[in-house]
């Protein structure tokens, strides 16, 4: 799968191929559910783009142009959004100031970054694909603001210690000396392989070392503006009862998150962007995504189903009603669980975790 490419020699190579991926079922599978949950899915192919000697751009948001036109490799291939891009791109390049550099710079981010579950499964995947395959004394162009976002700045010394430039604020990057390693295709095409390798890295430049976990974690969204549990205090009674944690992720450093998933055998959440850590727990343990029920709102999201797969952890879930009929969104909906199916629920998955220990 992996291939050692001459970048001196190649406009555009092959680094990693796509394949397809075969996923395991949730646990407790409702048989009215079976349509929503795929068996397989397509992950990504990654390629290394060498541009040197031709004038390209790069934009706060991460979009590639060669001269005028938008490189397709690193524009995210989203549903109905490919026009929006190029709007953006062109915007940039007509209205922002040019920062211009004559070195060797490099890019990992999307439009999407510095979202969470985006930086981790998407911008530090093609990080760690461009230290294995690319030019060791590249710089690293990230937007300014993102020195200041603590997660960001540890997740990459993980990884790197290469130089980083920022794109200053109402700048547009021109450079003559640019390589980078292709977005993903589409969201959650994830490589088991990779996404494995990537956690071990942060892990071990951590110094953390997978002991037997026995945690359990809730993740609560209480300071969140949107997607919460109207009734998370009647939920936290029952987690209470079975010694679950409860965390807000935003409150513990990227350090701390990866410790105490390094610990965690369950992990229940919200549908967001704190499932993503589950990729830092060891194989084998057990994870639970509330999710606003794709029956009422037409919309569903198999991103976390993927990663629990991929990560070897059991997936379960739970469809939930909206707290407010007026909003479907799963994306802003706050919902409202079904206190006895959750707590039927949650003893199966206990028994079932006790069972694979």
């Amino acid at each position: 799968m992996f291939e050692k490419i001459n970048n001196n020699k190649n406009k555009q190579a092959l680094v990693i191929e796509g394949e397809t991926i075969l996923l395991s079922l949730p646990i407790q599978l409702n048989d009215n559910d079976v349509h929503y949950f795929q068996t397989e899915f397509n992950s990504s192919p990654y390629f290394l783009l060498n541009y040197s000697g031709l004038s390209c751009n790069i934009t706060k948001a991460g979009i590639v142009g060669k001269r005028w036109f938008p490189d397709p490799y690193s524009i995210p291939k989203y549903s109905g959004k490919k026009t929006h891009f190029y709007k953006r791109y062109f915007y940039n390049i007509l209205t922002k100031h040019p920062q211009k550099v004559d070195y060797p710079v490099t890019v990992i981010h999307n439009p999407w970054c510095p979202g969470y579950f985006h930086w981790l499964t998407e911008a530090l995947v093609r990080l760690l694909l461009y230290e294995k395959h690319g030019d060791s004394g590249a710089k690293l162009a990230l937007p300014a603001y993102f020195k200041d976002i603590p997660y960001i700045m540890d997740s990459i010394r993980c990884l790197t210690d290469r130089e980083i430039l920022y794109i200053k604020e109402g700048a547009c990057l021109k450079v003559r000396n640019l390589s980078y390693i292709s977005n993903t295709q589409y969201t959650a095409q994830y490589h088991p392989a990779i996404m494995h390798e990537l956690s071990a890295k942060i892990k071990r430049h951590f110094k953390i070392t997978d002991q037997h976990p026995a945690k359990r974690v809730y993740v609560s969204r209480t300071s969140a503006k949107s997607r919460f549990v109207v009734n998370e205090a009647e939920l936290i009674a029952i987690l209470r009862q079975h010694d679950f944690d409860i965390v807000m992720f935003e409150s513990l450093s990227f350090y701390e998150q990866v410790k105490l998933m390094s610990e965690t055998k369950v992990l229940i959440s919200i549908h967001g962007a704190g499932l993503t850590n589950m990729m830092f727990m060891p194989p084998g343990g057990s994870v639970m995504e509330l999710q606003l029920s794709p029956a009422v709102s037409g919309q569903y999201s198999q991103i976390y189903y993927y990663l629990a797969s991929v990560s070897n952890l059991h997936y379960h879930y739970a469809f939930c009603q909206p707290a407010n009929e007026a909003d479907y969104s799963i994306y802003r909906a706050n919902i409202k669980v079904d206190l006895a199916q959750f707590a039927s629920n949650l003893e199966q998955l206990l028994g079932n975790s006790c069972v694979t220990e």
